[in-house]
């Protein structure tokens, strides 16, 4: 089992960097730049990476083709993939109705676009594209002045269209963060069934899980770490069937998940009604031994790269470090 980390945003870039350098000296597998709208881009943060590290893979996940042309992408990805000497994964997703709207990007068509784009991009990191006009996108002449090794190309998402679509084009899946075991092991079920109709291999498809982690030799401590954070997500997908069925999958019924989000939204605190079961189902929280026990069942439903999300911005991760590297080298 591979395992990783995504790179730390909430503390500063420098510790970041150097929080990376740990883990390229210690042995974890990768990191995973995140890019949410208006975060630190990805790119950049990217090709930082690259030039303090040695070993690691660098994952992309994920970028939209929407917010910037697929002709820019292959730009920003092939440098990062020449200067990381070929470790990048780049990761695409369709990114948000609500965050295209906000700036001015048409929001209908998106699955029609991440089409056209998983068929673009592959031809954009090689030969290039002399023609192409697709319903969302269109391309003349477009190749890179600079030769690469393309990098695997990899989809995130949870919905079923946008998994089987990547099992048909895509080299692998990442399913997103607060996604129970039975919710990632249907989401890989549906990748795969894409593969299969589309001819592919479909076991090789690469499955990376990002799960949120809160390490802590008191298991209870950990989860109380994590419920403010937990809180917030439940109350986000409150409203929105395609999130909650994520969280019923669970076994949070819609009531519960309602009472978290009015929580919010009368300014009160709703983390005291999340409770341990729903930390458990939904996250990480204890030290290396429950860990492992989670690596192991990720690892026997198909996940190949587990991706440890939050616990970088925790202080003292980088203690850690060894004994997530032997927990997954265990397994």
């Amino acid at each position: 089992m591979r395992v990783g980390m995504c790179f730390p945003y909430e503390v500063e870039s420098s510790a970041g960097l150097d929080l990376a350098r740990a883990a390229d000296a210690q042995g974890l597998d990768s990191i995973w730049v995140v890019e949410n709208a208006y975060w630190p881009g990805a790119f950049a943060t990217a090709g930082a990476l690259a030039a303090v590290t040695e070993r690691l893979t660098i994952g992309i996940g994920v970028v939209s083709p929407f917010t910037r042309s697929p002709a820019v992408i292959a730009m920003e990805a092939a440098q990062v993939q020449q200067l990381s000497r070929g470790r990048l994964v780049f990761g695409l997703g369709a990114s948000t109705p609500e965050v295209l709207a906000d700036m001015g990007i048409p929001a209908s068509g998106l699955f029609g676009g991440m089409s056209e784009a998983l068929e673009l991009m592959p031809r954009l990191f090689g030969d290039g594209v002399d023609s192409f006009k697709g319903t969302r996108f269109e391309l003349t002449n477009i190749r890179l002045s600079f030769s690469v090794t393309p990098p695997p190309i990899v989809v995130g998402s949870v919905g079923a269209k946008m998994l089987a679509l990547a099992g048909e084009r895509a080299d692998g899946i990442i399913i997103s963060t607060h996604c129970p075991t039975s919710f990632i092991e249907q989401c890989i079920i549906t990748a795969r069934e894409g593969a299969t109709i589309a001819g592919r291999d479909a076991d090789g498809l690469s499955v990376t899980a990002f799960v949120v982690t809160a390490l802590d030799r008191d298991a209870a401590e950990a989860r109380r770490a994590l419920k403010p954070s937990l809180a917030w997500a439940i109350a986000r997908f409150a409203g929105k069937p395609s999130l909650e069925r994520i969280l019923v999958s669970a076994g949070i019924d819609l009531d519960h998940i309602q009472s978290i989000s009015e929580g919010f939204r009368e300014g009160r605190d709703p983390s005291r009604l999340v409770d341990d079961w729903i930390v458990d189902a939904l996250c990480v929280a204890g030290d290396a031994d429950v860990l492992a026990e989670r690596l192991e069942t990720l690892r026997a439903i198909g996940v190949n790269e587990v991706v440890l999300f939050d616990a970088p911005n925790a202080p003292g991760f980088v203690d850690f470090i060894p004994t997530v590297v032997a927990a997954a080298s265990a397994i």
